[in-house]
């Protein structure tokens, strides 16, 4: 991401990507096809110190927007204070796995969180479904999910979570200046000494996810994401 987030290789441990392949470039060539417009209102919005950072409501136009060449997200995590433009790397199935531009990976499943590599503690693999069928069936819902973590030190830790899905209400959000009418969710879950709530938001009258706010780990925090183009 574009501060406070260190550099690592991740070619290696992307365990959702196609995979790297040698001389071809793979491993920055999904960088170049994400718009130029993105990339740098995120560095201006995060540059001098009295800037007020970078706000997915509106520091993209619609019409940049519209003209990304495809789906398009933006992260976010505040623990860190770090904002991070995301590019297609690889597809498995319906799991799609995005690359910052200092090589932090994120995959997502029609929104929710699989897996991270790159930021420290890391998500090593994280079961969707239960979330998905929960927000499916416009919440309500009680069920386990399973994920196992990556610490510092590559050590796996595996925690079953205790979930329970509630539908919030409607509201009115606004990404890339176009307000959207939306479904809330709250997911809460909870294991051992720690409680966790998942936030999403649903466009009206279907499941595709416009904004989330997930637990990655205890060091990382939440990450927020913004479908910025559908």
């Amino acid at each position: 991401m574009i501060t406070k987030i260190r550099r690592y290789l991740v070619c290696a441990a992307l365990v959702f990507a196609t995979g790297c392949s040698g001389g071809t470039g793979v491993e920055t060539s999904p960088l170049l096809g994400l718009t130029t417009t993105l990339r740098e209102a995120v560095r201006q919005s995060m540059s001098g110190p009295t800037n007020p950072g970078f706000d997915p409501a509106t520091s993209v136009t619609a019409v940049q927007a519209a003209n990304y060449p495809g789906r398009t997200w933006v992260a976010h995590l505040e623990e860190r204070q770090a904002w991070g433009t995301l590019a297609l790397l690889g597809q498995n199935r319906d799991v799609l796995t995005y690359l910052t531009e200092d090589a932090i990976s994120i995959s997502l499943r029609r929104g929710v969180l699989v897996a991270t590599r790159g930021l420290g503690d890391d998500v090593l693999v994280a079961n969707p479904n239960p979330t998905l069928r929960a927000l499916n069936n416009r919440g309500q819902s009680t069920y386990t999910r399973r994920v196992t973590f990556l610490d510092g030190t590559s050590q796996r830790v595996t925690v079953q979570l205790n979930c329970t899905m509630r539908r919030v209400g409607q509201e009115r959000i606004t990404i890339a200046q176009t307000t959207r009418g939306s479904d809330r969710y709250s997911e809460t879950c909870a294991a051992e000494n720690r409680t966790i709530q998942n936030t999403f938001w649903t466009a009206n009258g279907n499941t595709v996810l416009l904004k989330t706010r997930q637990w990655v780990s205890e060091d990382v925090g939440y990450l927020d994401t913004y479908l910025m183009k559908p």
